[in-house]
C-alpha cells in the first residue's frame, strides 16, 4: 500500500476508533469511507463517457513536436559525469527576505509563493537550456473528481502528475512568465 500524509492520518484515526470499540468504549457512528476501488471504478466510467479526450488532447498541446522536447545540455559541463563533479547549491533567505518574498511579492505579483517560485524555475531552465518552451511536470493530489466526488477519507495513491508548458522569451518581463502560469486553470486539466 502507498501513503502519503493524507492516508497515514486516516489509518491512525481508525486504528483509534477500532482500539477505543475493543476497549468497550463509546460505539461511535463511522461513516464507510469510499475506496481506491471506487476512485478507479469512477475513472473507468469518465473514460467509457468519452471524457478523458481533453487530457489527451491537453497532453499534446503540451508536446506538439519532437521539437518541443527540452534538450538538457547536461553532458561534461563540470568535467566527467561522476559523483566527484556534482555540486548541490543551496540559498537562505534572511527573515526579512523570507517576509518579502511570502506577504510583498505576493500581493505585488498577484500569485501564490509557490507559483513565484516556479518561476523561477521555468526561466532558470530556459536560460540553461537556451529553448523558450518549457513544460515542467507539477503533481496534485487528484482526490476530487470533477469538484463533486471527494476522497479525501480514502487511503491509496491518489496523486497525478501533469504538464505545464510556457513560453519564455528572453524580452518577457517576470509579471508576463508568472502571468502564464496563473492562465493556467488547473481543475481543466485535472479530471474535468
Amino acid at each position: 500500500m502507498i501513503g502519503d500524509l493524507l492516508s497515514n492520518r486516516i489509518i491512525f484515526e481508525e486504528l483509534w476508533t477500532t482500539y477505543t470499540q475493543l476497549l468497550g468504549n463509546q460505539n461511535p457512528e463511522i461513516k464507510p469511507a469510499k475506496s481506491y476501488a471506487d476512485y478507479v471504478k469512477l475513472l473507468q466510467e469518465r473514460e467509457k463517457q468519452g471524457r478523458f479526450a481533453t487530457h489527451v488532447d491537453y497532453w499534446k498541446s503540451q508536446f506538439p513536436s519532437a521539437d518541443y522536447s527540452l534538450t538538457i545540455p547536461c553532458d561534461y559541463q563540470k568535467g566527467d559525469n561522476t559523483e566527484t563533479t556534482a555540486a548541490i547549491e543551496k540559498f537562505s533567505l534572511d527573515t526579512t527576505k523570507t517576509n518579502t518574498l511570502l506577504r510583498e511579492a505576493k500581493r505585488y505579483y498577484g500569485c501564490s509563493v509557490y507559483t513565484l517560485l516556479l518561476g523561477i524555475l521555468y526561466r532558470l531552465t530556459a536560460e540553461w537550456s537556451q529553448q523558450s518552451w518549457i513544460v515542467i511536470s507539477h503533481r496534485s493530489h487528484g482526490r476530487t473528481i470533477d469538484n463533486q466526488q471527494s476522497f479525501f477519507n480514502s487511503v491509496g495513491n491518489f496523486a497525478i502528475n501533469f504538464p505545464i508548458g510556457i513560453n519564455i522569451e528572453k524580452q518577457n518581463n517576470w509579471q508576463q512568465t508568472l502571468n502564464q502560469m496563473i492562465d493556467y486553470s488547473l481543475p481543466l486539466i485535472l479530471m474535468d
